[in-house]
């Protein structure tokens, strides 16, 4: 997890600055407990639903996005990071503005 953070933070320092939302690899509550801790990422900047409904890795996160936009912690051009990360060597991050069909325009 640390080495997803340190890509984006790399080619755009500061970048949870910028994103309203991180959406981080759901793994297991103590893993990212952890890295939230030694990132010094605010824990209402990465939500998390893995105490919830467990590692289930892509749908978790899409669950977590869908959420967001529900409760309206998400508007339409809001500015997201989600990060993918495989069994593996596989990972990586992307800064993306949500853009979906009805969702509320932005507040910025």
């Amino acid at each position: 997890m640390m080495l997803n953070h340190r890509a984006p933070h790399s080619a755009r320092p500061g970048y949870l600055r910028e994103v309203t939302r991180l959406y981080t690899h759901q793994a297991h509550p103590l893993l990212v407990d952890a890295f939230l801790a030694d990132a010094d990422v605010p824990a209402d900047l990465a939500p998390s639903n893995a105490r919830s409904i467990g590692n289930t890795a892509a749908p978790s996160t899409l669950a977590l996005l869908r959420a967001d936009q529900a409760s309206g912690a998400l508007a339409n051009g809001d500015p997201v990071c989600l990060w993918v990360v495989g069994s593996g060597p596989e990972r990586g991050a992307f800064i993306a503005p949500l853009v979906t069909e009805g969702a509320s325009p932005r507040r910025r």
